[in-house]
């Protein structure tokens, strides 16, 4: 995201696509995620040029953290959890997917 922006190619963290592998994100998430962030950004009174520049590298992002069902999902090391939003994770336990983290109690 940094260089895309015009910043210094610096970043030692995970690919985009490791660093959300646990995470059940769907398009309706993405979206979401997206109102929020150009909400943000005209509230921060962001410059247009750049605030649809930051919107269009973002939704460059999203087919690679995309997942179409909860079998899409992939652990980083073996005892970590999957992230799903609390409206599936009741179904998770019925499924008998692996331990799931929500906000919610199963």
């Amino acid at each position: 995201m940094t260089v895309n922006m015009g910043g210094p190619p610096i970043y030692s963290g995970l690919r985009v696509q490791d660093a959300h592998s646990y995470m059940f994100i769907k398009q309706e998430h993405l979206e979401a995620r997206a109102e929020f962030l150009r909400k943000a950004l005209i509230e921060n009174k962001v410059p247009e040029d750049l605030a649809q520049s930051w919107l269009k590298v973002d939704h460059a992002f999203w087919q690679q953290i995309e997942k179409k069902s909860l079998a899409d999902c992939k652990r980083r090391y073996t005892t970590q959890e999957f992230l799903i939003p609390p409206s599936l994770a009741r179904g998770a336990q019925s499924m008998q997917l692996p331990p799931v983290k929500s906000n919610v109690k199963l």
